[in-house]
């Protein structure tokens, strides 16, 4: 007789602590990232300033090709928090802590910068409360040049079960 085991495991992190990871995996795969950076981000999401998180894949002309965005729905978050749901349990699924509908998306954005030879970029857009000149000089950050797509983009956005708050979108021109 053959007897079959199976175990799962979960882990528990705090909802903010969760939010904050997903968002420094997704930039530190997807771009150059440097830790000042890094560090104005997570402040930036302790405030609950920004919004977007996104990285861009800009081509040989500057024009954008791909965008892999994460967004964070302040108000839910809010709302989820308040009715007592301030830590999340990930499934044995997410590899690394990673969200399955994020490690996905920044491998497509990673495999389509690389097959066309984009330039990755990594910007952030506040939420419409936010005072912009007040974040970016508190964050050491300053204002990204703009950028347009060469061709109008197809667009895929995820949502992450776990995390109600989080949309990850893929765009591809």
């Amino acid at each position: 007789m053959v007897l079959a085991r199976t175990f799962a495991s979960a882990k528990t992190f705090a909802r903010q602590d969760l939010l904050k990871l997903q968002v420094k995996v997704m930039l530190r795969r997807g771009s150059d990232i440097s830790d000042s950076g890094l560090r104005g981000v997570e402040r930036g999401l302790d405030e609950h300033w920004i919004r977007w998180v996104m990285l861009f894949g800009i081509d040989h002309t500057d024009k954008l090709v791909a965008e892999l965005s994460f967004e964070i729905d302040w108000a839910t978050h809010k709302v989820l928090l308040q009715g007592g749901r301030d830590c999340v349990v990930i499934p044995s699924n997410w590899a690394a802590d990673t969200a399955p509908e994020l490690d996905e998306a920044v491998r497509a954005f990673e495999t389509t910068c690389k097959r066309l030879n984009l330039t990755q970029e990594w910007r952030v857009r506040y939420d419409s409360w936010v005072d912009f000149e007040h974040a970016n000089r508190t964050l050491g950050f300053t204002p990204a040049r703009p950028v347009s797509w060469r061709h109008p983009p197809e667009e895929l956005r995820l949502g992450i079960p776990e995390l109600e708050e989080a949309t990850v979108t893929v765009r591809f021109a």
